[in-house]
């Protein structure tokens, strides 16, 4: 019964203005009746589905209309919003009771579920990158740590079904695909993309399980290994990314469809001359990493090594002017052609230029497959080394302490002491500094706040004048008279070859040997 009135409640105050009174009891219901309170409280009744189902979809448009109209209101009054009705805490906690749902969820409510999440991606709860503060929500990175949690367990299948179901539950792709991105922004990898550690191993292989559990893909489910596909392949992910997106596609029947749609996808024309290096180098290694999780001369490597469109790829590639480019093509051409019994190498790896380190890093990864590491060989080699670590420290702890000297001072007086300087523990001062250091410091413009700066000459008079001290300037600064002559100094000899020649014109066109000026005045009455 309170259940139906919270339901009410929540139709009544978001139709209604709102008042000071209605927005503390919207925060009230927020906190008592969450979303999943709300769908024990309207699928528990005894209506038809068709009815319930509409209850709860009116429902959820008046629960995620809350934000923005308690935004309006305190904004047009310059209130503060109440903190859990804030727009991304309120997602946030909105999303923390819709993984409460899933996880008591049954498969008949799957639907209901799916409404919630598609009401949810149309309001960006979403996002396609991590949010940068906390005034955006983001329903993953809100929910992961509760699901990782969950899926650690040992009887978890019913909670990955429910999961499965609801993966497989959107009507629209364009939904599948934003929460299969969001989901991605949040997943973990390691800081390098070609570290080949046991442990960057075994937690790309830990990451890779946990989304075969959350998000399990079978090769009959065609509409599932196309979204993700798109999402692997049509948007920007870290290059790490790569490893755990291929683990997880293990399998052989999908790694074969993933080979395909990589191969369309690194053998465009317009991807190899208009991608840029990171993303090239993404592309690289999903091709490269899934090639390695075939056994050696399958056939699905030989029919890669002989397809048009992958012969004709690693053309383009090689004729490129980029070397980078060239570069992606001849190492996958090596690594294809070996994994398929040929012998084919370029030798042209050596050194650190255009991507060659880049490329012999990830050509000594492909050796072992991350979905081959051993988490007991990680647990074994931390014991080993908290073993090495104690025998060391008890190693140190019993090494006997060195006695120190016993010094005996004499009583006598020595004349020599009184004129020999006594030893002192260096200054805490710091060093003077030299003289480059000294003209670099007055070369800080930051340094010379005040400081006239003094023009440099244009016309010989001006040189002259600034040799000489005169010309109107001042001398009551005897620093700035220094500078005057430096800079005079400095351009004298750019400014008089550049001024030699100056009117010898109009003495070549004078046919009385006398400048111009002085006959102008010579002529005049």
């Amino acid at each position: 019964m309170a259940g139906e009135v919270a339901v009410l409640a929540y139709a009544t105050l978001v139709s209604l203005p709102i008042t000071d009174h209605s927005l503390r009891l919207l925060a009230r219901l927020s906190k008592e009746y969450p979303v999943d309170r709300l769908h024990t409280a309207i699928f528990s009744l005894n209506d038809s589905s068709a009815k319930s189902n509409q209850k709860w979809e009116d429902c959820i448009r008046n629960v995620v209309a809350v934000p923005a109209k308690v935004g309006n209101y305190c904004g047009a009054r310059k209130l503060n919003v109440p903190a859990f009705l804030e727009h991304g805490v309120y997602f946030n906690n909105l999303s923390v009771r819709c993984e409460s749902l899933i996880w008591a969820s049954s498969k008949e409510h799957s639907a209901s579920i799916n409404y919630l999440l598609t009401k949810l991606v149309k309001l960006g709860v979403f996002p396609p990158q991590s949010p940068n503060s906390d005034s955006q929500p983001s329903f993953f990175n809100a929910t992961l740590p509760v699901i990782r949690s969950r899926l650690s367990q040992d009887d978890t299948d019913s909670y990955s079904a429910s999961w499965s179901r609801i993966f497989r539950g959107f009507e629209s792709s364009f939904v599948l695909q934003h929460v299969l991105a969001s989901l991605f922004t949040c997943l973990k990898s390691p800081e390098s993309s070609t570290d080949g550690s046991l442990l960057a191993r075994v937690s790309v292989k830990h990451e890779a399980f946990f989304m075969s559990r959350l998000c399990p893909i079978q090769a009959d489910d065609v509409e599932l290994c196309q979204a993700v596909s798109a999402v692997m392949l049509g948007r920007e992910w870290q290059e790490s990314l790569s490893r755990v997106f291929v683990c997880w596609w293990a399998d052989n029947k999908l790694l074969y469809l993933l080979l395909e749609n990589v191969v369309s996808l690194w053998s465009n024309p317009d991807h190899i001359k208009h991608s840029l290096l990171s993303r090239h180098r993404y592309v690289t290694s999903i091709l490269l990493l899934t090639i390695s999780y075939f056994p050696s001369s399958s056939p699905e490597i030989i029919s890669l090594v002989l397809s048009t469109s992958f012969i004709n790829g690693i053309s383009v590639y090689i004729n490129s002017m980029d070397n980078n480019i060239r570069h992606f093509g001849m190492l996958v051409a090596e690594v294809a052609a070996q994994r398929a019994g040929r012998n084919l190498d370029f030798r042209d790896w050596d050194g650190d230029d255009s991507g060659k380190l880049w490329a012999r890093n990830l050509r000594a990864l492909l050796v072992v497959r991350d979905a081959d590491a051993d988490a007991r060989a990680l647990n074994e080699e931390d014991n080993l080394y908290n073993v090495i670590s104690s025998g060391t420290a008890q190693a140190e702890n019993s090494e006997p302490k060195k006695k120190s000297a016993i010094t005996i001072k004499s009583d006598e007086y020595d004349s020599d002491n009184s004129i020999t300087g006594y030893d002192s523990t260096p200054s805490s001062r710091s060093n003077s500094p030299t003289p480059s250091e000294l003209e670099e410091i007055e070369k800080d413009p930051s340094l010379n706040v005040g400081q006239k700066k003094i023009p440099r000459p244009i016309y010989l008079a001006q040189l002259g004048a600034m040799l000489r001290s005169m010309g109107g300037m001042a001398k009551d600064n005897p620093s700035e008279d220094a500078d005057r002559i430096e800079v005079a100094l400095n351009h004298a000899e750019e400014l008089i070859r550049k001024k030699k020649d100056y009117g010898t014109e109009l003495g070549k066109c004078c046919q009385f040997g006398i400048w111009p000026g002085r006959l102008t005045r010579q002529l005049q009455p």
